[in-house]
């Protein structure tokens, strides 16, 4: 069995899966009961600043929330696997949605991200960031 390739499509992005990719939807922002639905309560972390959550912050909350809820939707390696860890490591494609848009994409800041999440867990990730719909912010 080959590594796990998936396509994360947060935030309602749209894409289309490269080769054999999954695709797994993650949603902050969907309705309750939805199947892809994901708990985040900004409001919370709101409640508690003495000013409003800065975009960049809640950019970052946003993105951490779909990194680990990824992994944790995304097999790794069984143990009664007889390939001694071949399938350990996963491919993810991120597509997620953030309001400082320039600030994601920046060759600097898609590098370390990549570079410090491979490190931590030994799996595969690249990022495309795209606008935040305001409608989805609160």
């Amino acid at each position: 069995m080959p590594n796990p390739d998936v396509l994360v499509l947060c935030g309602g992005a749209r894409g289309d899966p490269v080769g054999g990719e999954r695709v797994l939807e993650l949603d902050i922002d969907a309705p309750p009961g939805s199947p892809s639905k994901v708990n985040l309560r900004l409001e919370h972390l709101a409640h508690a600043m003495q000013e409003p959550v800065p975009d960049r912050l809640e950019d970052l909350l946003r993105v951490a929330c779909y990194v680990f809820c990824a992994d944790q939707f995304v097999a790794r390696d069984r143990p009664e696997t007889l390939r001694l860890g071949a399938t350990w490591r996963r491919n993810f494609r991120f597509k997620i949605p953030v309001a400082d848009l320039d600030f994601w994409r920046s060759r600097k800041v898609l590098e370390q991200l990549e570079s410090m999440l491979s490190f931590l867990s030994e799996d595969a990730y690249t990022f495309e960031f795209v606008m935040l719909r305001r409608s989805s912010r609160r």
